[in-house]
């Protein structure tokens, strides 16, 4: 399969998002908190395997009322404490 310019898609905003060096980005700035917290947070919601746009992003930073997932809390408290180490 050839290489060409046909072979390059340009992503659309929400699509940059999907890559979650962009999505820390993007909160960092819209929320104006540190960028550490928000890839922490971002990370512990993936490695819990829970998508942090329908948990953290509503949860900590909306600050909507919604059950705290005990996994996420757990595993950013970990990274937390390897980080600071």
């Amino acid at each position: 399969m050839p290489y060409d310019a046909s072979s390059i898609k340009i992503l659309s905003p929400d699509e940059q998002l999907l890559f979650d060096f962009n999505l820390v980005d993007f909160l960092a700035e819209k929320y104006t908190k540190p960028k550490n917290y928000i890839k922490r947070s971002v990370e512990a919601c993936r490695l819990a395997g829970v998508d942090p746009r329908d948990y953290f992003v509503r949860r900590y930073l909306n600050l909507e009322d919604i059950p705290e997932n005990v996994d996420v809390t757990a595993i950013s408290k970990e990274l937390q404490r390897s980080t600071n180490a």
